[in-house]
This record gives C-alpha cells, sequence and structure tokens, in this order.
C-alpha cells in the first residue's frame, strides 16, 4: 500500500472519529439544554403556583371583607327596621283613644312595684286629658287626688296628679321622694324593644323570608 492511501485512511478515520465526537457533544449538549429548560420550566411552574396561590389567598381575604360588610349592612338594617317600628308604633301610641289610654295607664302602674301615694306628672299638651280621664275633680290645683285611677287600681292607691309639666312625649311618670318611674311612651317602647330585641329580629330576619 503506498504512503498516500495510508495518510488518505488515517485523515478519513480522524474525521470519522471527529463526528462521532461532535454527534456525541450534540447530544450531550441536547441533554444538558433540556435539564436546563426542565428546570427553567418547573422554576415558571412553580412561580405560577405561588402567583394563584397569593391570587387564591387575595380572593379569599376580599370574599371576608365582603361578608364583614354584608354583616354590617344586615345589622344596620336591622336596626333601621327596629327604629322605624318604634317611631310608627309611638306614633299609634299618641293617637290612643280614652279606653287605650286608661288600659295603658292602669297597666303600667300595675306593673311596678309602688308605695301608691306617688305623684304623676304628664307632658302639657296631655294634662287635660288625664284629669278628665282619671279624676273627678277639675279644679288644676297643685296636686289633684286621682279618684277614678286610684279606685281602679285598688284600695291602696292614692296617687295625685301633678299641674308641674313633665318633659315627655307622651304617658307619664310616677314620681316620689326616692325614685321615678318612667312611663313616657318612648320609654316603654325602648324596654320592650331592650327585652325583646333577639326575638323581634328572629320574627323580621328568619330563614326564608
Amino acid at each position: 500500500m503506498e504512503k498516500q492511501d495510508i495518510y488518505k485512511k488515517i485523515e478519513e478515520k480522524g474525521k470519522e472519529e471527529a463526528k462521532k465526537i461532535i454527534l456525541a457533544g450534540k447530544k450531550e449538549a441536547q441533554t444538558i439544554k433540556m435539564q436546563i429548560l426542565d428546570k427553567v420550566e418547573a422554576e415558571i411552574l412553580a412561580k405560577k403556583e405561588d402567583f394563584l396561590k397569593s391570587i387564591s389567598e387575595q380572593l379569599v381575604a376580599k370574599e371576608s371583607v365582603l361578608k364583614q360588610k354584608e354583616k354590617m349592612s344586615i345589622l344596620k338594617d336591622k336596626k333601621n327596621i327596629m327604629i322605624s317600628i318604634l317611631d310608627s308604633t309611638f306614633q299609634e301610641m299618641q293617637k290612643m283613644t280614652d279606653e287605650k289610654l286608661k288600659k295603658y295607664v292602669i297597666t303600667i302602674i300595675k306593673s311596678e312595684t309602688i308605695s301608691g301615694n306617688e305623684t304623676i306628672k304628664v307632658s302639657k299638651d296631655e294634662y287635660d286629658k288625664y284629669l278628665k280621664l282619671f279624676s273627678s275633680e277639675k279644679s288644676k290645683e297643685d296636686l289633684v287626688p286621682l279618684d277614678l285611677l286610684n279606685s281602679e287600681l285598688g284600695k291602696d292607691y292614692n296617687l295625685v296628679l301633678s299641674n308641674k309639666e313633665a318633659d315627655i312625649d307622651g304617658g307619664f311618670i310616677i314620681i316620689s321622694k326616692n325614685y321615678d318611674i318612667n312611663g313616657s311612651y318612648k320609654s316603654i317602647l325602648q324596654r320592650v324593644l331592650d327585652n325583646n330585641e333577639s326575638e323581634i329580629a328572629k320574627i323580621l330576619f328568619s330563614e326564608g323570608r
């Protein structure tokens, strides 16, 4: 074999080996590239999960705020409705007939523990009405015996009506040396509301309404 042929074969073999090395290098480079891409993708996915988690947490927080606002709104509505009911009832009480007023006064006084010797004060606008309904005397003295009212209440009652007006919009106040009892319409209505607020709310805002 000629020397030239030997050199040619060596050259061809070298080229073939070089191709193998280059091919192997390309495969290794591809593998490394895929590994890098996998890591990048994993990092992107992780950030995506963090992002979604952050959005989810924000939505939960927003929902909580909205629910709280809704609760506050409902409570405000309840309070407004109850106030409206009180106002409406107060207006009706101011228009009570004589018979209803008699029943109101007797019921309130009997519900209280008193000695029976107290003084009753009413507003200036209602003085004449109380005098007419509860006393046979029409003298308008400083203290007028409420004999008609006392007879309805029982033998231990000796209430008198003062001609000094009470600063109320309706109803009466029981005055004694040691205490006063507020029997005004607004006071009684507020007392009823305070004692029955949960029951009233249950009726107004029960499920299914």
